[in-house]
Order: C-alpha cells, then sequence, then structure tokens
C-alpha cells in the first residue's frame, strides 16, 4: 500500500480492537484489505506517511457522519454489477502491482497510469531475478492448489513456509533473494536505525507530525486530501455493510448498518494516532462465534509476528491471490480479509 508493513499490523492491532468493541456486525474482522490499495499508495506517493494517515483520519469523519445520517441502509441498494465491476478492476490492478516484485525485476520508477504500468513492466522483463520468480511460482501454486486436497488448514501458511523453503535452496545456491530485512527500515525515536519490522508495540503520535516527515497540516493540505478520504470512507462503508449483509445470511444474526459505520468510523480516526492506515471490515477465513475474538486477537499476535524474517516475494503471491479472489467474492458482496 506504498508504506512499510509494520503499519498494516498496527492497523489490525489498534482498529481492529475499537471496531470490534464499537461496530454493528458481530461476525465482521476488521483491518487493512487489498482493495484499498488503488486509494491508500497513490496518496502516500504524494503526501507521504503523514498525509496518509490524515486522510485515514479524515475518513472516518465521514463514516461517522454517514453512520448519524443514516445512510447505512442506502448502501445496500448499490447495483450488484457496480460492485462486481470496481472490485474486479480492484482485483486487476492489485495484480499488476505486484509483478514487479514476484519476478524480482528491476526498475528504477513505475508509471501511474495503468497502460503506461503495463509497459515498464514488459520492458523490464530482461531483468528477471530467477530466485525470487521461483519463490514467487511456488508460492503461488501452493496458495491455489492447497485447497484442492481438502485440508482444514488455509493455503497461507504451507505456501509461506514453501516460500521460505524456496529461499533457503536458492541462498544456498549462491542466489539472490530480497527479504523485508533488506527492503524496509525503520527509525526509533532515539535516532537509531532498525531492518525489517521494529518489534514494539503501536506508540502513540500525532499523524500530522511525524519525524522526518514533509506533510504541513494546513487548509490546503486537507482540501487536497479531501477526494481520496471521501473516496476510502465510501469504499469502507460498501465493503463493511455489504460483508455483513453477507454474514448475517450465513448466521442467521442482523447487524446494524449505521452502529457499524459508526463503528469502523471510530477505528479509523483512532488508528492514525497509533501509525495505523485504513481499516475496514471483511470475512475472516472462518466465520464462526469467535470472530470477534479474532479481532481482538490481532493485537494479541503482533508482537509475536513482528519479530520474523521473510522474503517479500513470498508476500506478492498471496497478495495476488487475493487480488483474484476480489473477482469471486465481489459476486457475493463481500472480500476476505488478509
Amino acid at each position: 500500500m506504498g508504506v512499510a508493513p509494520q503499519y498494516g499490523l498496527y492497523t489490525s492491532a489498534v482498529a481492529g480492537i475499537v471496531i470490534a468493541l464499537t461496530g454493528g456486525s458481530r461476525f465482521s474482522v476488521s483491518g487493512p484489505t487489498a482493495a484499498f490499495v488503488v486509494i491508500l499508495y497513490p496518496v502516500s506517493q504524494q503526501f507521504g506517511l503523514a498525509g496518509l494517515l490524515v486522510a485515514t483520519l479524515m475518513s472516518g469523519v465521514f463514516l461517522i457522519l454517514f453512520g448519524l445520517a443514516r445512510f447505512g441502509r442506502l448502501i445496500e441498494y448499490i447495483p450488484v454489477s457496480v460492485t462486481l465491476g470496481f472490485t474486479s478492476g480492484i482485483g486487476i490492478t492489485i495484480g499488476t502491482m505486484q509483478i514487479k516484485d514476484f519476478l524480482g525485476l528491476q526498475m528504477a520508477h513505475v508509471p501511474e497510469h495503468y497502460l503506461q504500468k503495463v509497459g515498464a513492466l514488459v520492458m523490464a522483463l530482461p531483468t528477471i531475478n530467477p530466485g525470487d520468480a521461483a519463490i514467487g511460482v511456488v508460492t503461488l501454486g501452493m496458495l491455489i492448489f492447497w485447497p484442492r486436497l481438502g485440508i482444514r488448514l488455509p493455503g497461507h501458511l504451507p505456501a509461506l513456509l514453501a516460500g521460505c523453503a524456496v529461499m533457503a535452496v536458492v541462498n544456498l545456491l549462491g542466489g539472490h533473494v530480497a527479504t523485508i530485512g533488506s527492503q524496509f527500515h525503520y527509525v526509533l525515536a532515539d535516532g537509531s536505525q532498525g531492518n525489517g519490522i521494529p518489534q514494539l508495540l503501536p506508540q502513540l503520535v500525532l499523524p500530522w507530525n511525524l519525524p522526518d516527515s514533509d506533510f504541513t497540516l494546513s487548509w490546503d493540505s486537507l482540501r487536497a486530501l479531501l477526494p481520496a478520504a471521501f473516496s476510502m470512507a465510501m469504499l469502507g462503508a460498501i465493503e463493511s455493510l455489504l460483508c455483513a449483509v453477507v454474514l448475517d445470511g450465513m448466521t442467521g444474526t442482523k447487524h446494524k448498518a449505521n452502529s457499524e459505520l459508526i463503528g469502523q468510523g471510530l477505528g479509523n480516526i483512532v488508528a492514525p494516532f497509533f501509525g495505523g492506515i485504513t481499516a475496514t471490515a471483511a470475512i475472516g477465513p472462518f466465520c464462526g462465534k469467535r470472530a470477534r475474538r479474532r479481532d481482538l486477537a490481532h493485537f494479541r499476535r503482533y508482537p509475536r509476528n513482528s519479530g520474523h524474517p521473510r522474503p517479500p516475494r513470498v508476500g506478492s503471491p498471496v497478495v495476488m491471490a487475493a487480488a483474484f479472489r476480489h473477482g469471486r467474492a465481489a459476486a457475493d458482496g463481500c472480500v476476505e480479509h488478509e
């Protein structure tokens, strides 16, 4: 989404708790979803992380206003064809964005417009990294074929293990594979730097006053972020409420649409103060009585998950598989939470 991986973890930890406690759907699981990539990436590139956090906060305000104005039920009348076309386009865009990392292409600059981006990817094909491509192919293949084995275990875990095994083989053969530790860096409050993901709990920050940020909070900057913030709010409202409708049919419950919008808004207002980006509700891999416990468990799992180095080429197939599922999930009115 244009930011380091830890900010997605912060979102799951903080926004997941707030939305679980204040939302109107018992079985939705809230956190960052792949659908927001097409909106968040341009914002982060133009305004940086601080601008993205401010836009997230603004989207939370919009969501609360939607809930107070009782717009919840109106969103359910959006035509299925609109939702299907919109989410299918998101899936295609996300899949295309992952090709660079999936194949380990060397590209100094990736164009913003889609057709130019495709052309640049084709021109960069001679720079493919065999090691990165091998990891990507094995991981994606595992994600696709694992469900056919009929084993009651999500394919993400064996796919990650398979990708890491291929990385070990590539390293033994003298190849080079980029890792999260080599691709991402962070700066602590005392000025010290580290690689990968910081093994710290989310820290309280002012979204518009981050260290090493060029973002300036002003009426002009807020006006520039307004369209993106409104788009985030609309996408979050549509995705969360449509998923809530599907979950009602699966569980025999009845969600409170306007309360869900207010809960989503509160989550997106609180999360930026802990480094979290935009969150929305979605359906988890398993739907059951512990859905809200899974939301709360995001925070408990964060310290354990943050300290394990993983090759980013393993992550690209996971995102590509999620993009593929966007098209299928759109027909049901929901997107699975990643």
